[in-house]
């Protein structure tokens, strides 16, 4: 019987994958776009020296104010990627 309500499981999420694939796919790119530009940010803070001042989200307070750096700017990613590829 378990065996069944797998089957009969796995059809359903197969039939919802199908009829939301589009969802799906756009999520999974914003995902990996938003996992570049923190990659971007992490290497360009690196590369730029500014780590030194780096403060780890985790343990920084709401509210309190950091200083302009490579991650904490409101750079576009494709800026981001250019002066990513201004270091290559």
């Amino acid at each position: 019987m378990s065996a069944l309500r797998g089957a009969l499981k796995y059809n359903l999420m197969k039939e919802w994958y199908y009829k939301n694939e589009y969802v799906v796919l756009l999520g999974k790119l914003k995902s990996n776009l938003i996992s570049l530009e923190t990659i971007l940010r992490f290497y360009l803070l690196k590369k730029e020296g500014d780590d030194q001042n780096f403060i780890d989200p985790s343990k920084a307070n709401i509210g309190e104010l950091v200083e302009k750096n490579a991650f904490t700017n409101y750079d576009m990613l494709s800026s981001l990627i250019e002066k990513y590829n201004s270091y290559q």
